[in-house]
């Protein structure tokens, strides 16, 4: 991993058990690009990242978060404000950003927002919005750069392959 983010002032890691490694960067610029940068990938698997917090144990932290860049699809005009992406965005999980070009230049097709979910939790497909006048619209979701993904019980970590392990979120 530290020869893909390169940090400038380096990186110390420690392997504490099977899967799950500590991470000390040397500056603040270099922790945030890595976060910023999430959701990565190792060797195929996903890479799920928690920030220590003053006394934290790393041995005990859950690690069932991940940041993902969310397109909303299919926006009426009208909704196509930061207070709809702050709400979509709480709905999907818990809002962290909007795109810095969702509000500039020409007519987007789509918003794109940063969104930490819950790994337990199925992923959520789309979100009914009620207009003023009483019509009822869908706002589409499409995750980018999920990874294994389950389309059964639309839980990350395992395929449909793995009907068994499937059957056990039910």
């Amino acid at each position: 991993m530290a020869t893909l983010w390169k940090p400038g002032k380096g990186v110390y890691i420690k392997s504490l058990e099977p899967n799950r490694f500590l991470f000390q960067f040397y500056h603040e610029v270099d922790i945030s690009r890595v976060i910023e940068g999430s959701p990565w990938t190792f060797d195929r698997m996903q890479f799920i990242f928690e920030r220590l917090k003053e006394g934290d144990n790393p041995r005990l932290v859950r690690l069932n978060k991940l940041d993902f860049w969310v397109q909303l699809h299919d926006i009426q005009p009208g909704f196509m404000s930061e207070r709809v992406c702050k709400d979509v965005g709480n709905y999907i999980g818990q809002f962290i950003e909007s795109d810095r070009n969702n509000f500039v230049g020409v007519w987007r097709e789509y918003l794109r927002i940063r969104v930490r979910i819950d790994l337990d939790v199925p992923l959520k497909r789309r979100m009914k919005i009620k207009k003023a006048g009483g019509e009822w619209f869908w706002i589409n979701f499409k995750y980018e750069h999920v990874p294994t993904f389950c389309f059964i019980c639309s839980i990350l970590g395992h395929a449909e392959n793995s009907v068994q392990r499937c059957l056990t979120y039910r």
